[in-house]
């Protein structure tokens, strides 16, 4: 897990399923009206377990990521 102080914007984080959900999100996002704040990629860092993730802001402000883990242990533990 990173240091809370090099964790950027606080956010609401919603960790989806399989790659094929978080796709589709990101398929849906690209062909609306809405902006990624930050575009979705795969993070190399060790801390971040090579998540997928991109963030996002809601109607009122609130930043949320959404993501995905190859690997379900790497957010469970």
């Amino acid at each position: 897990m990173i240091d809370i102080s090099r964790q950027g914007v606080r956010h609401f984080g919603v960790i989806l399923p399989t790659l094929s959900a978080f796709d589709e999100i990101v398929k849906r996002v690209n062909t609306s009206v809405h902006t990624w704040i930050s575009e979705p990629k795969k993070h190399a860092e060790i801390e971040l377990s090579g998540k997928l993730g991109g963030k996002l802001a809601d109607p009122s402000g609130n930043i949320i990521e959404i993501k995905f883990y190859e690997n379900k242990q790497d957010y469970e533990s």
